[in-house]
């Protein structure tokens, strides 16, 4: 009995050793997930906010720039003869075009005109077809909802919400000249990754 005795103690004593190690560590590393989990999940958040920030900065950029109220009001005083103004409008969206947007352009309401900075310059409807209708994604009024935008301060909105790969926007209505006739929309849009 006493060698039986001493021989289950001998054995015990690393199983309980073991047993106390395995809980320690497994309480320790799960901390570790959870302090890493919200510290990734925090960058993350924070990715996002700058991104959006950013595009919120470029959005009051374009609408406010002097240059690009004056290039549109005399293209939109002679919409036919306007290509030199629309040109020089997209230089200027082409200046705050980078890897994270999708889109940056301009509509203007009375001649129902998008000028894009990555995209050729032509009317809303035929615009959408060409670059936003896909096979299988078709958001027309969600694209209306966000061009018709009635926000005088950068607005962040969605289209194409119900799909993997919808798109956010940041949207911004701009008066030149103190005349309707004149309002357009700044429109910046993310790419969905």
């Amino acid at each position: 009995y006493k060698f039986f005795f001493s021989f289950m103690i001998v054995l015990l004593m690393p199983m309980i050793t073991v047993g106390l190690v395995f809980i320690v560590s497994h309480n320790v590393v799960r901390e570790q997930i959870l302090v890493s989990s919200a510290n990734t999940l925090h960058q993350f958040f924070n990715r996002a906010d700058s991104v959006l920030e950013e595009a919120k900065d470029d959005c009051v950029s374009i609408a406010l720039n002097k240059d690009g109220q004056l290039y549109s009001k005399f293209m939109l005083d002679n919409f036919e003869k306007g290509t030199y103004y629309s040109w020089k409008i997209k230089q200027l969206l082409l200046g705050h075009l980078n890897e994270k947007y999708y889109d940056v352009f301009v509509y203007y309401f009375d001649k129902d005109y998008v000028i894009s900075a990555p995209n050729g310059a032509n009317k809303l409807e035929d615009y959408y077809k060409f670059y936003y209708e896909k096979e299988g994604q078709v958001f027309p009024d969600e694209f209306k909802e966000v061009i018709y935008s009635s926000e005088k301060r950068p607005v962040l909105s969605s289209m194409n919400g119900r799909q993997k790969d919808s798109y956010l926007c940041i949207t911004m209505r701009q008066r030149i000249s103190g005349s309707e006739d004149y309002d357009s929309v700044v429109v910046i849009v993310l790419r969905p990754d």
